[in-house]
């Protein structure tokens, strides 16, 4: 192995087990706030797999461990030890562990969405209103912009050049997205 894998390796290793404990936590997270609310005793939440490395907290009755195989997490539920009383699943709902089982999903789609919003909030794209606007044929500001002329394109046969926009074929404004090479091509010719 070279000097450069290992350095990716030391920087790839730490990142990649960073973030399946984001996901792992997300995933356990549902299933402990589902086991709350329909009071379930949550008796451990633990990040990794025991061997118990360390308490990090101890709650009203849930205690919050870190164990030493970074492989997972679990949440033990008063009621799946063999030696439980079971009195706090009495009076649950017959539906609880259908939920419960789906709330780790539910919590993983919702960081999913969460992470899309926030990359694209504070990742936005630079908008094409910036640029100045184009004094050749057709061209206006904003809206999808060609690159490059390719003497053999749809785009060359209709007469579209490098740098002019493409133009909504309805509302003659500058197009916002893709459309068809149909929808391009009836803007440039008027059919």
């Amino acid at each position: 192995m070279t000097l450069q894998g290992l350095a990716f390796a030391a920087y790839a290793i730490p990142l990649t087990l960073a973030i399946i404990t984001i996901l792992v936590l997300a995933h356990e997270c549902g299933h402990f706030i589902t086991a709350r609310l329909f009071n379930i005793r949550v008796l451990e939440f633990g990040i990794g797999f025991p061997p118990r490395a360390r308490v990090l907290a101890h709650g009203d009755e849930t205690q919050y461990t870190l164990n030493y195989l970074p492989i997972g997490g679990f949440v033990l539920l008063e009621g799946e030890e063999a030696d439980s009383a079971d009195p706090a699943r009495s009076g649950t709902p017959p539906v609880a562990p259908a939920c419960r089982a789906r709330a780790g999903v539910v919590m993983n789609v919702v960081l999913a969405v969460v992470l899309f919003f926030v990359v694209a909030w504070f990742f936005d794209p630079p908008r094409r209103q910036d640029r100045p606007a184009d004094t050749r044929r057709g061209a206006r500001q904003g809206g999808l912009v060609r690159a490059e002329s390719i003497d053999s394109s749809t785009a060359s046969r209709y007469g579209l050049l490098a740098g002019e926009s493409i133009l909504d074929a309805i509302s003659a404004t500058p197009a916002r997205t893709s459309r068809s090479d149909t929808s391009i091509s009836r803007a440039f010719t008027g059919r």
